[in-house]
């Protein structure tokens, strides 16, 4: 069931009359080429991306902090006139402005180069805490979470902010994807110093054709989604030197592994 890339060669064999006798084909696997190839391209793309992101959000920043600071004001002056109701519409102005604020910070941390504070830490921690921010979520949508601890134990040498920001956006992801009773399981593992993260639902999962665009800025197919989020932790896990792998079917769940090789050692 795995699709391969094969570079074809055929080469005539002829007598010493030049009469010819047959052929010889070889076939050469050049799909890790070709995916080599493509993650190249994919790089490019995003960084013309991120750096028109970066002057664009520039440009949005000042005059949104004009607009957030001026709804502050018309707030505190319709709360000292006492209309609730007209104060209420200008938090909402402040809201959307705070939103939009959070989408252009993500877009300049999108577009910086990526800077990690690398140290040794255990997965456990790592897992622990992600639990703590996603199960909330989990819990308003009625979605089952599991995180598994590795057994036996071990630590990773990465930046733990960062790539709890990574299981955190493809925990919310997954937990959006189910519907309520659905499952989502969070577990790490090691196999010969490389570590795995896997995060796991059986939620709708992702159309065939959208699996390549996942990982482009502002693409979603989620209501309200950004797009950020799964371009920001693909940044983040390739600055450590890893891979993010995608396997899903539609209607049968997703399952997403965070790949760092070499950047985990048995406690």
């Amino acid at each position: 069931g795995r699709r391969t890339i094969v570079l074809a060669i055929v080469s005539p064999i002829r007598s010493a009359t030049g009469a010819l006798l047959g052929a010889v084909e070889v076939l050469r696997d050049v799909t890790p080429l070709r995916a080599l190839e493509e993650r190249v391209q994919h790089q490019k793309r995003m960084a013309a991306l991120g750096e028109m992101a970066a002057s664009v959000a520039h440009e949005i920043r000042n005059p949104l902090g004009t607009i957030e600071g001026f709804a502050r004001l018309l707030r505190h002056d319709l709360d000292l006139a006492g209309q609730p109701e007209h104060s209420r519409l200008s938090s909402k102005i402040i809201e959307g402005a705070q939103n939009l604020n959070y989408v252009i910070t993500n877009l300049l941390t999108y577009a910086r180069p990526m800077r990690l504070q690398c140290d040794w830490f255990d997965v456990e921690t790592l897992l622990n805490s992600v639990k703590d921010v996603v199960a909330g979520s989990a819990t308003e949508r009625g979605v089952n979470l599991s995180i598994n601890l590795p057994e036996p134990k071990f630590r990773i040498n990465g930046d733990i902010r960062q790539l709890r920001q990574v299981l955190i956006n493809l925990g919310r992801n997954a937990v959006d994807a189910c519907a309520k009773g659905g499952h989502v399981s969070i577990d790490g593992a090691l196999q010969r110093c490389d570590v795995f993260l896997t995060v796991s639902d059986d939620g709708c999962g992702i159309a065939p054709e959208d699996i390549s665009s996942i990982f482009d800025p502002f693409f979603t197919r989620k209501e309200g989604g950004t797009g950020l989020g799964l371009s920001l932790s693909h940044k983040i896990v390739g600055a450590h030197g890893g891979e993010i792998l995608v396997n899903s079917k539609l209607n049968a769940g997703t399952i997403i592994k965070v790949v760092l090789p070499q950047l985990g050692e048995a406690v």
